[in-house]
């Protein structure tokens, strides 16, 4: 059995590799190969096409990576004649997995789409629709998403989200700060940078900017920024000489080094959720070019949520310190960020709420199994 794989971003590429492997216990004779990163490589697929730095959020921060997307899609769309698959697993990435998932139905391929896009969020009943006619199963990782494509007619499935099977520390606290030359007695914060050349060149120098105003109230405080992809090294290191911070740059260690942080600074992503399960105290911002944000909302009319940030919308309240846009001010964030570490109790407390949410460990088993009876 061979099983076409469709991730473009860094959080896909996670799940991807976990789902994979977790496909390769259940069936011993499943091959994979696609799209994907280093993660979905290492867990054994035939990683073909890398396009995970190439990937955005906005209308006019996917303009430069238009064409090079492209040729990958018409690349992707050829294994499908070609190569024949016997599955096509689409994770997240609506820009890309829509067009390309319509592409497989029209060849009357079994499809599965994992982690579909939030049109019950942020779309349109049309584009729901949309997503049911093209994907045999939907598997979603969020309960409010799942009744969303089920009233749409869609065959959708929800075992609870992923990241519980996911997060998991490899040493104790004591053992990393040790093996990293670091203090107890002082404040460790990381930095989630992000993993898309916008959010590098938009939000990492606002995030390395309040860690700066933080750090000249807490003068001994250490920074460690996690990296999922080397790929991001060099980009983030030029950064760095711009800001008198002492930083440790650490690969493939990430719940490691949340699990000894005292805080998180991030952008908006992923990150948050994995946070709060480690119930480590985080403050969440995100922007995009001031053309996108209104040609979504006054011309699309891309709906507004009451909150932007995973762990806020699974708790339906709001738990984590969001920054949006004009209000993506380092002075204000820093403020915020002392504010925590000065009582960050509350907000454990309150984190404790939206790990809740996310249901029991399990769940990736449950959604390999579901998948699998997708392919008949």
């Amino acid at each position: 059995m061979r099983i076409l794989v469709s991730a473009g971003e860094v959080s896909g590429d996670l799940y991807g590799s976990f789902l994979v492997k977790e496909i390769k216990k259940v069936r011993s004779d499943v091959s994979f190969f696609g799209m994907g990163g280093e993660k979905l490589a290492a867990a054994g697929m035939d990683v073909r096409h890398d396009i995970i730095d190439r990937s955005s959020v906005g209308l006019i921060e996917t303009l430069p990576n238009i064409i090079p997307i492209y040729l990958t899609f018409r690349k992707m769309v050829s294994y499908l004649d070609k190569e024949k698959p016997d599955l096509v697993i689409a994770i997240d990435s609506q820009g890309f997995n829509v067009p390309f998932l319509t592409e497989a139905k029209k060849r009357e391929i079994k499809t599965a789409y994992f982690i579909p896009p939030q049109e019950w969020l942020w779309g349109t009943d049309d584009n729901l629709k949309k997503v049911t006619e093209i994907a045999d199963q939907i598997i979603e990782i969020f309960e409010d998403g799942h009744k969303a494509y089920k009233e749409a007619g869609g065959n959708t499935a929800y075992f609870g989200h992923p990241i519980l099977d996911i997060v998991k520390t490899s040493i104790s606290k004591e053992q990393f700060l040790k093996k990293h030359g670091l203090q107890n007695e002082f404040p460790v914060i990381s930095l989630g940078l992000g993993s898309r050349k916008q959010e590098f060149n938009k939000l990492l120098p606002k995030i390395l900017k309040t860690a700066e105003l933080v750090a000249k109230e807490y003068t001994q405080t250490q920074f460690l920024i996690p990296i999922a992809n080397s790929k991001f090294r060099k980009t983030i290191e030029k950064h760095l000489k711009k800001y008198p911070l002492k930083t440790k740059i650490i690969e493939d260690s990430s719940y490691n080094i949340l699990n000894t942080s005292d805080l998180l600074i991030t952008k908006s992503g992923t990150i948050n959720i994995e946070a709060c399960v480690l119930n480590v105290p985080n403050i969440m911002m995100y922007e995009v070019s001031p053309l996108t944000y209104f040609i979504a909302e006054k011309i699309l009319k891309i709906k507004v949520p009451p909150f932007f940030s995973l762990p806020n919308l699974i708790a339906k309240e709001n738990i984590i310190p969001e920054f949006v846009q004009k209000n993506v001010v380092p002075k204000k964030m820093a403020e915020e960020c002392i504010k925590i570490l000065k009582n960050p109790q509350d907000l454990k407390i309150r984190m404790q709420k939206v790990t809740a949410a996310l249901g029991s460990p399990g769940a990736t088993k449950k959604i390999a199994q579901a998948i699998l009876k997708t392919s008949g």
